[in-house]
């Protein structure tokens, strides 16, 4: 039994690896380019739709956006990564995606550099989501962090 507790702890450091590593290229690229770092995210959201298709993420094949946005985070939630996510629609492609009791927030989002002006990686798979059911792409909002988890804005791009 204790092999694995020690299994499960080292997985949630390599989801913590993946987390940092994640806020760190979208630091790192709005450092460099400022603003014009934004063009990134597009082509990353249409490369997950892509292994999407390819069966690598197996999201789900819903019929609209919330019904995905549902059987996306009712994954998460069975696997105990966040104790809920919610998608309040603000008006008609306005929605405010929240995370709770996400597993990495008390490492993640107040033990690291602050995190004001990057996205969390369950609103970056919402993006792709928003996309492929919405069929256009969400403005890059940074995520606003909490002590246990976080909300971002999705909402079509005007550009």
């Amino acid at each position: 039994m204790a092999e694995s507790a020690e299994l499960i702890k080292n997985l949630l450091e390599v989801g913590t690896i993946y987390h940092s590593l994640l806020f760190s290229y979208q630091r790192a690229l709005k450092f460099h380019m400022g603003s014009r770092a934004n063009i990134y995210v597009n082509p990353a959201i249409d490369h997950l739709l892509k292994m999407d298709e390819e069966g690598g993420l197996k999201l789900d094949k819903s019929k609209t956006f919330e019904e995905a946005v549902s059987a996306f985070t009712g994954f998460l939630v069975r696997s105990k990564m966040v104790n809920n996510c919610s998608l309040e629609k603000a008006s008609e492609d306005k929605y405010a995606f929240r995370v709770e009791g996400c597993i990495w927030s008390s490492k993640v989002h107040t033990r690291q550099v602050s995190l004001k002006d990057v996205t969390c990686p369950y609103s970056l798979v919402a993006m792709a989501l928003y996309k492929k059911y919405k069929g256009f792409v969400s403005n890059e909002n940074e995520s606003e962090y909490f002590s246990n988890g976080t909300e971002t804005i999705l909402e079509p791009a005007s550009y």
